[in-house]
């Protein structure tokens, strides 16, 4: 057997160590690697497996080798890039407290005022976050993350690991507010193919939301509420400072704006450019080639490649006008532009006051808000968070502020077990006495003073479960009258729903052992109907499929039956002509043969024809309107003497005939047109 080429050898240990690397032995590929740089053939490998074994180190926890690699990186003078991200790696693994920390610091800022790494600031700035939390200094790490997020572009995967930075600083103080903007912020860039914790991350983002939403309901319906026992002068006054802030606020932002694409024009040469340009001299932008191209590149810059489209500044093109927006739209229909703005201003009185409970019945409602939001956010801090305490305080701010509350009895038995699992035997047992005393008969109470309620409970929640096997074992014993009848008296006494498609199933299994087909099949129409998604519905399709192909005058007799109960004749109403035709068919190109057929043959009449869908394959043509049944034959009469008029649609698909008003709505809900024609060849007569 021929040797392995020495030539190759340091592509095999590099093989091996990918190998690792994609199973997540991280710590395995490090020896293979270091093998493959002792026969590298060239710079470009020396330099990208020299990178790869400071990652390897950096993620198995040994930073010192980690930086090593990183540093001898940068000596071989790779590509800017790589140069680049192996300061950012060495900066980021700097330890707390080392000397060499301020150094990287300095030559961290001293790359983000680089004007060429500005499309790395985002970067820059996560790994200058990531060298202040390693200095135990939070607040600076915060500032650099958020700069970072702010910072990113396009880059959603840096920008979601920013955001998640400070997210999960604040979530550590806790700082749970706080931390929920910044989770909220990041849950719209992560995926799944980059954040294996991906679950997690939801599911903290979907629990932090939901507390602040519960924590500001209750901050802002209590200032709501606040405001509107202020007399009329005080009211006007606090609005008015709040408005002269926003007025000062929105200035300060357009100024920042202002100076910021001033910065911008002359970082990029833009503005410089248009006045040195001699070919820019008296040409419109759009003519005028440099300064478009200079255009075309800033807005890359900023905004990546993106369609010429509507709502091209959002990323999420499906997100529908906001409620203001509709609002506004709506107050511009029904009133002045000028009322429009005065209630969306927020730069006007009437845009805060439209939201104050000035009333006894509003100020109810926003308590009730409030009420809710005191319990929801105590159920999050006990059941998601697992802050005992923090949730004790929501319910007992709950109980003290409304007393007698429909969430009490729950509140008070949840701060009775924090306290008995926090060994405050003392508390724990008032909070019970609380609740057993004044709601004695209530689940949580009946759950603390008898030992034997939930057993009892759970016997009275299995009792349906035991009925219904019961039946179910008397099919099985082929008593299957007995079968039918204690399912129907199931069914009409069980508050239960959970099992009445089974009963039904149960029901539809014994008439087909008795071959009673009509029953049989009326049970499997009620599932069907009645339960689609459940699981005895598949099979009962599967059986109704088999007994209309073997039995098809059973359908026959069912369908009239149903036409006969949805279908009324009363040839005395008002009636229309109907044509129904495949969805394939040209409806427009019909309803413009019967326009003209109706303006050379009844000019005198007016007769208005329109067209709409009928279910998922037919669409409808109507003639109306005709004063009576007779009427409406006579017409129809007239349209079959005429075949010409459907040359354009498959006529042996389509259907002719004249149907009621009422009768119409009911098809039009129905949408089965063979049950309609059953009714209507016994009613009507064959012209």
């Amino acid at each position: 057997e021929p040797a392995f080429p020495e030539r190759l050898a340091g592509d095999l240990q590099a093989t091996l160590a990918h190998y690792y690397l994609r199973s997540e032995q991280y710590a395995q590929a490090a020896q293979p690697l270091e093998k493959a740089l002792k026969d590298a053939r060239n710079k470009t490998d020396r330099y990208r497996w020299t990178f790869i074994l400071g990652q390897i180190y950096t993620l198995t926890g040994n930073p010192e080798k980690a930086n090593q690699c990183f540093a001898r990186v940068v000596k071989m003078n790779p590509p800017y890039e790589v140069t680049f991200n192996a300061r950012v790696f060495m900066a980021s693994n700097v330890k707390e407290g080392t000397g060499s920390a301020g150094a990287i610091r300095r030559e961290l800022l001293k790359l983000a005022n680089d004007q060429k790494n500005k499309e790395y600031l985002d970067q820059i700035y996560y790994a200058l976050g990531n060298l202040a939390l390693r200095q135990k200094d939070t607040a600076e790490a915060i500032s650099f993350y958020a700069r970072s997020a702010r910072a990113s572009g396009t880059n959603n995967r840096q920008k979601a690991l920013s955001y998640l930075a400070v997210a999960d600083l604040y979530f550590s103080r806790p700082d749970y507010i706080s931390a929920a903007a910044y989770y909220d912020s990041a849950s719209s860039f992560v995926d799944r193919r980059n954040f294996k914790n991906y679950d997690q991350i939801m599911a903290r983002a979907q629990n932090l939301i939901q507390l602040a939403r519960n924590i500001q309901t209750i901050q802002h319906e209590d200032s709501l509420q606040r405001l509107s026992y202020m007399s009329k002068e005080e009211l006007n006054a606090f609005i008015d400072k709040i408005i002269e802030s926003v007025v000062q606020k929105e200035a300060e932002e357009r100024q920042k704006m202002a100076e910021q694409m001033l910065a911008d024009q002359i970082n990029t040469g833009y503005g410089q450019q248009v006045l040195q340009d001699p070919t820019a001299a008296g040409q419109w932008y759009f003519y005028n080639t440099s300064v478009r191209t200079q255009g075309e590149m800033e807005f890359r810059r900023k905004w990546g490649n993106r369609k010429l489209e509507d709502n091209w500044r959002r990323l999420n093109k499906g997100v529908s006008t906001g409620p203001a927006e509709s609002n506004l739209a709506e107050a511009g229909r029904n009133g002045t532009q000028e009322e429009a703005g005065k209630a969306f201003s927020n730069k006007s009185r009437e845009f805060y006051l439209k939201d104050i409970p000035f009333t006894d019945s509003l100020r109810e409602i926003s308590s009730k808000r409030i009420e809710e939001a005191l319990f929801n956010a105590g159920t999050l801090y006990l059941e998601k968070l697992n802050e005992p305490l923090l949730a004790a305080g929501s319910f007992r701010e709950l109980i003290r502020r409304f007393p007698g509350s429909s969430y009490e009895p729950q509140a008070l038995y949840n701060l009775f077990s924090i306290f008995s699992g926090l060994g405050k035997a003392t508390d724990a047992m008032a909070y019970r006495n609380l609740l057993t005393a004044k709601y004695p008969d209530n689940y949580y109470a009946r759950v603390l003073t008898d030992p034997e309620y939930l057993e009892h409970l759970r016997e009275e929640q299995q009792k349906p479960l035991r009925r219904y096997q019961e039946v179910y074992n008397d099919y099985l014993q082929e008593r299957f009258p007995e079968v039918i009848a204690l399912a129907t008296q199931a069914l009409r006494e069980e508050k239960d729903t959970s099992l009445t498609s089974r009963y039904l199933y149960l029901k539809a299994l014994a008439f087909a052992r008795i071959n009673q087909r009509d029953s049989l099949r009326s049970t499997l129409n009620t599932i069907l109907a009645a339960f689609p998604a459940s699981e005895p519905a598949s099979n009962a399709r599967i059986m109704l499929d088999f007994m209309d192909n073997k039995y098809p005058e059973i359908k026959e007799k069912a369908e009239e039956k149903t036409a006969a109960e949805i279908y009324a004749y009363n040839p005395g109403e008002k009636h229309y002509a109907a044509i129904v035709i495949p969805s394939t068919a040209n409806m427009n190109q019909l309803i413009f043969n019967l326009i003209n057929f109706n303006l050379d043959q009844f000019p005198k009449l007016t007769l208005n024809v329109q067209g709409e869908t009928l279910g998922k394959n037919q669409q409808i043509v109507i003639v109306k309107i005709f004063s009576n049944s007779s009427d409406a034959l006579a017409y129809h009469g007239y349209l079959l003497k005429d075949p010409g008029l459907f040359r354009d649609v498959n006529a042996e698909s389509s259907y002719l005939f004249v149907i009621s008003e009422p009768n119409l709505a009911t098809l039009k809900k129905d949408t089965n047109i063979e049950r309609y024609l059953r009714f209507y060849t016994n009613h009507y007569p064959l012209q």
